[in-house]
């Protein structure tokens, strides 16, 4: 269990860094694109504040 949130932790911290997700999923080993999609990139609250300045930039 502990390993599992070490690894959300890490995925959630490189989407946040914006790392590609196919960066993302080979390094994490995912055979498919929507595994890493789906199940393990939650927006941050850093990277939702992010995305709020940027579309107020806009």
């Amino acid at each position: 269990m502990l390993n599992h949130i070490f690894r959300h932790t890490h995925i959630s911290k490189l989407a946040e860094l914006e790392v590609p997700l196919y960066v993302i999923q080979k390094r994490v080993w995912h055979s498919h694109f929507n595994i890493t999609q789906e199940i393990y990139l939650h927006v941050t609250n850093n990277a939702e504040k992010e995305l709020i300045n940027k579309l107020n930039d806009f």
